[in-house]
């Protein structure tokens, strides 16, 4: 937890009253990070002014940095900053959830959408940086809205290219799911147009040289088909999707190295809400069978 105790001075508004409410900008950045990455507005680490972490999202030992920026709001070219660092020691519980997104992505995680172009013929990856997206040259349209609360949930609407195109929750550091091996994914979604194309969840990860050698395979994603669960949701309902951990034991998987969280393809015209992503311990699955039930 970081509190600000700023101390505001006052500057003259256009409209020649005086003010003390500056802008503040949090940032922060892991030991596995090469420059600070900001906190954006909305997150749900922002309370009030201050900076609140939540355990679970501290998944690296080592030293944190954390910096607090303050501007006026009228145009002042100067800004004021501190920067402090905070030492994370190695015994980090095992969290029994770990929230990717809910309505957005979750600070230290990141959205992405991709596409296939058929001009350079290439996959083309591209980050999300605000609520409202719209990409023509894929076709993806993006949109925030109320479900349980305030933007917590958002509509992706696919498009109509008759092409692969795919949103994604991805991060600059591996995730060990291993000690979730009774554990699931679990996606809180629902139907808004289905297209009689596939659409499929995967999840992807890191092999070592040694774990390439002793499984006899480079490969590291597992895919599953989610079509005919959402078709079958024929009240377009919302839903709540859980693909066990036991699917990722597997030579074709490294549970102890995940890279792509969550990433929803399609060459369909697919509109799907997305409310939340997790992964969630002592599940009690020991099965690789994926449940799907409303969720309300």
């Amino acid at each position: 937890t970081a509190i600000n105790t700023s101390t505001s001075g006052s500057y003259p508004t256009p409209a020649g009253e005086c003010t003390e409410e500056p802008n503040y900008y949090w940032y922060y950045k892991p030991p596995t990070a090469s420059a600070f990455i900001p906190v954006f507005a909305g997150s749900p680490w922002l309370v009030g002014n201050d900076l609140i972490i939540p355990a679970a999202d501290i998944t690296v030992p080592g030293c944190w940095e954390i910096k607090l920026t303050a501007v006026n709001q009228d145009y002042c070219q100067q800004e004021s900053e501190y920067t402090d660092t905070i030492n994370i020691e190695d015994a980090i519980p095992e969290a029994s959830e770990i929230t990717l997104f809910v309505g957005s992505a979750y600070p230290s995680y990141r959205e992405v959408i991709s596409y296939f172009d058929t001009n350079t013929n290439e996959t083309v990856y591209e980050g999300i940086s605000s609520d409202i997206f719209e990409h023509l040259k894929s076709g993806i349209t993006i949109s925030k809205f109320d479900f349980k609360k305030q933007d917590d949930a958002k509509t992706i609407d696919f498009g109509d290219q008759n092409s692969y195109k795919s949103w994604q929750i991805a991060s600059g550091q591996n995730e060990d799911l291993t000690y979730m091996n009774q554990g699931a994914i679990q996606l809180i979604v629902r139907p808004k147009i289905i297209s009689d194309k596939k659409i499929s969840f995967s999840i992807g990860c890191s092999k070592t040289q040694e774990s390439i050698y002793n499984t006899n395979s480079d490969v590291c994603y597992q895919s599953f088909d989610l079509s005919n669960i959402l078709i079958n949701n024929t009240l377009n309902t919302w839903q709540a999707i859980e693909i066990p951990t036991a699917c990722l034991q597997v030579n074709n998987f490294d549970l102890s190295s995940i890279t792509t969280r969550a990433l929803i393809a399609t060459e369909g015209n697919w509109v799907v809400d997305i409310h939340s992503v997790k992964y969630i311990n002592n599940k009690g699955y020991n099965t690789c069978k994926i449940s799907s039930e409303n969720y309300e």
